[in-house]
């Protein structure tokens, strides 16, 4: 059984060599693909510019419409019920005396104060909230788009030494074979650069994907519309982050997070609407004015005052309900402000953590000016190095 599995294993890895080796190959097609998009759809920016086009991005389109309608919303509130104009004609027999009577009415329905300044106060803070909304989703999105710069870079990076690594297995690929015709290299190093090989393309077939994929996520932020184009980082980000005053950070982080502060409106709102209801409970009177004229000549102004009698509808539900959203919206307000604590006090560790490996990696020494794969392949050149020492080299 152990046997066969170490066969089995073996002859996977062949196949996958033969793969790689035949020109029709996957891999090879999907890395010259990969190749083929990076010269024709291409556009390279910098930090700055991605930012800058973060104004096309489709999630702050809706939240800035939905703050839009929630403003239009809000100016619409304080707006005062429409009079209501009536004529009508009554004939009063069926005789030929022409009997009649016409009426000419004017209404006007009269809010209490504490109604309308509640139904004002329940848009201005939905108004105040999609606002802070708008500002929330533009915070997030900026800081998708910076990790996105940098996803695209490392992905690049990424692929550009896998090519460079993959290039020198090729070519060993081709030299194993020769000498392994000649008596100088074992069967059992041939099938290990095979296996490595195919491992390596493998790789990069792989990174090619990321990398577009990497592409695809920044161009999908700041410029959607652009059809088949793909932007890519124009340089990578360097130097080691400012200094900042943690301490300082962790204990302003709560009130400043926008999340926080839409749910303190949404809260206010959910008061408010409450409050409008209860004054509700109280209905709205509604004023009647007019001029009626009759046949026998007679004619005068007449007034008349209605409200509604809350003898079936006294809005308990709705009121008890809205007293549960605040209940709820305060709940929410409570969670989420642990939620942000949390969160921050983990960004805050992270934050610490990657900056001392920053400033660890400061303290490294120049690199070299010369690539030591270059210098590995130059000493396999002049028969220096053996092919198994470029290959660990690589």
């Amino acid at each position: 059984m152990k046997t066969n599995t170490k066969a089995a294993i073996f002859v996977g890895a062949l196949f996958q060599v033969a793969l790689v080796i035949h020109p029709g190959s996957g891999v090879a097609q999907v890395a010259e693909e990969g190749a083929l998009t990076e010269e024709s759809q291409l556009r390279r920016v910098s930090l700055d510019e991605a930012l800058g086009l973060l104004g096309s991005n489709l999630e702050l389109r809706l939240a800035r419409s939905a703050a839009a309608e929630a403003e239009a919303m809000a100016r619409q509130s304080s707006a005062y019920p429409n009079p209501a104009f009536t004529a009508s004609h009554e004939v009063l027999d069926e005789s030929a005396l022409g009997i009649s009577e016409s009426y000419f009415t004017l209404s006007q329905r009269l809010e209490w104060p504490g109604a309308r300044s509640a139904r004002q106060a329940v848009a201005g803070e939905n108004a105040l909230a999609a606002r802070i909304q708008v500002a929330a989703d533009s915070a997030v999105l900026a800081f998708r788009v910076r990790r996105a710069y940098v996803e695209a870079g490392r992905a690049e990076r990424h692929t550009e030494i896998l090519e460079r690594v993959t290039t020198v297995f090729r070519q060993a690929m081709g030299s194993a074979g020769q000498r392994y015709r000649e008596g100088d290299v074992s069967l059992y190093d041939l099938r290990r650069i095979e296996v490595e090989r195919v491992r390596y393309e493998a790789s990069l077939a792989d990174a090619l994907l990321d990398l577009n994929s990497a592409r695809s996520d920044l161009t999908l932020l700041v410029a959607p519309e652009t059809g088949e184009l793909q932007l890519a980082p124009a340089d990578a980000p360097v130097g080691i982050p400012p200094p900042i005053d943690l301490d300082r950070l962790q204990a302003l982080v709560v009130s400043r997070r926008p999340e926080i502060a839409g749910l303190e409106a949404d809260m206010r709102s959910a008061q408010a609407e409450l409050n409008g209801l209860r004054a509700q409970r109280v209905p709205d009177l509604t004023a009647t004015g007019g001029f009626k004229r009759q046949s026998d000549g007679f004619s005068g102004l007449f007034l008349g005052m209605s409200v509604p009698l809350p003898l079936w509808n006294r809005s308990a539900g709705v009121i008890e309900a809205a007293d549960a959203r605040v209940r709820g919206e305060e709940t929410l307000l409570a969670f989420t402000r642990r939620e942000v604590e949390e969160d921050a006090r983990r960004a805050l560790d992270a934050y610490r953590s990657q900056l001392g490996r920053a400033e660890l990696l400061s303290e490294v020494s120049e690199p070299p000016t010369v690539d030591l794969l270059d210098i590995a392949q130059i000493a396999y050149d002049a028969g220096e190095m053996e092919l198994i020492e470029l290959l660990d080299a690589a």
